[in-house]
């Protein structure tokens, strides 16, 4: 079968969404068992896929079906148009129609799994994949939503990732929540999972877990986070890199702490013990945003604006959308214009990192990618002042990434 020449659509049948494009075919089951696959029109070949689906716009959908007709069901949840024509590839889907394919695949979760789900802003689907399998992992996602997060995401967090992850979260989550921490690196012991309760689940993602998960091999620093009221993105970014907490008071940690909005203050942090050092200073103890705007200003009045800095061109084409930013000027504009500390990166362009490009739309951010492993990938994607950039965009850069680098998917290996 090949997706060539299929016109869009969004198809329920036997308990899974289709979505057809002219470039690939999207299968997801959802049920007890979610899945998913698709199959690239380039190559005709399937692959196991990780859907990026945005359940709160899937949501929207349903509640749009909620407002219109629905059409007539038949057996195995197929779905049928007022005129009895069932939905097939190729044939075109009009948008009410698409809406209620959507939330008849909604309807195939046992309830409270998708919200659950949604407490979270990053990834949906391996939480909806894990919560939708496991009466366990629903249980702690009530009471500890970070660790719940945590199993959910072992694939990308866990030291050894698992082959089979869902056998072997499963068997792990029958264990207590400070081996089940154990289990993906963190101290096992009842400390850490106090502590788990206070993180924000909001804006965490797994690259914040894997920040913590070395911090908190520091016992001051475990110490340090226990007395905070809260935790989350803001001040693991501040933890993970020891040089910068050293000089951090604690009064400015817990500033971080009470943010609502995701932020990444390390590296504006870091930048100004950097401006400090040149300028003679011992290292200061950064108390609050004066002192960082002193330091800042006391380094312009003596070095003026930094020197340009030729950059390499760009690893990855851009498109109308996903814009690579080419000069170290230019660079230093976007750090004004989107408040956060992106100028910060122009020796590290230089060398050849790191890339930087502007994302246009769905909404306006930066996108920071990173050279590893011989493989570019996204290193941060984060929207004016720094806040974490939407699902939406999110997953327009991936589709740009992915394409950037002529890749066509991986094999899902669970099953």
């Amino acid at each position: 079968m090949s997706a060539r020449g299929i016109r869009n659509g969004t198809v329920f049948k036997d308990g899974k969404l289709y979505v057809f494009s002219p470039e690939r075919i999207l299968v997801v089951r959802g049920g007890a068992a979610p899945r998913g696959w698709r199959m690239s029109a380039r190559t005709g070949r399937w692959f196991g896929w990780e859907p990026d689906l945005d359940f709160r716009r899937l949501l929207r959908a349903a509640r749009e079906a909620a407002r219109t007709p629905l059409p007539e069901r038949l057996s195995g949840g197929q779905l049928v148009a007022p005129n009895g024509q069932l939905y097939l590839p190729g044939v075109p889907v009009r948008a009410p129609w698409r809406a209620h394919a959507i939330a008849a695949f909604l309807d195939t979760f046992e309830p409270g799994v998708i919200d659950l789900a949604l407490r979270h802003g990053w990834s949906h689907w391996p939480l909806v994949a894990l919560y939708a399998r496991s009466r366990r992992a629903r249980e702690l996602a009530v009471h500890q939503p970070v660790i719940a997060f945590a199993v959910a995401l072992a694939r990308r967090i866990h030291p050894h990732p698992p082959r089979r992850l869902f056998r072997s979260a499963e068997t792990w989550l029958a264990k207590p929540a400070r081996e089940v921490l154990g289990w993906l690196g963190f101290p096992a012991t009842k400390a850490t999972v106090r502590l788990f309760g206070q993180i924000a689940p909001e804006h965490l993602t797994p690259f914040d877990l894997t920040e913590l998960r070395t911090a908190l091999q520091d016992p001051a620093t475990h110490r340090l986070l226990a007395h905070l009221p809260r935790v989350n993105d803001s001040v693991i970014s501040v933890v993970a890199d020891p040089d910068v907490l050293a000089h951090v008071a604690p009064s400015f940690l817990e500033k971080f702490a009470e943010t609502r909005e995701p932020t990444y203050p390390v590296g504006i942090l870091r930048s100004t013990l950097a401006k400090a050092a040149r300028l003679g200073r011992r290292p200061p103890l950064l108390r609050g945003w004066a002192d960082v705007s002193s330091i800042d200003d006391e380094y312009l009045r003596r070095f003026g604006q930094p020197k340009p800095v030729e950059f390499p061109p760009p690893p990855l084409p851009g498109t109308e959308l996903v814009v690579p930013i080419t000069t170290s000027d230019a660079l230093v504009e976007e750090g004004r214009t989107m408040r956060h500390c992106i100028g910060s990166f122009a020796s590290r362009v230089a060398r050849g990192q790191v890339y930087v490009y502007q994302l246009l739309a769905p909404e306006r951010a930066t996108v920071a990618i990173a050279l590893r492993e011989g493989r570019w990938d996204v290193l941060d994607v984060r929207g004016h002042a720094n806040v974490l950039a939407s699902e939406p965009a999110l997953r327009a850069v991936h589709s740009w990434l992915e394409v950037a680098r002529g890749e066509e998917g991986q094999d899902d290996e669970d099953g």
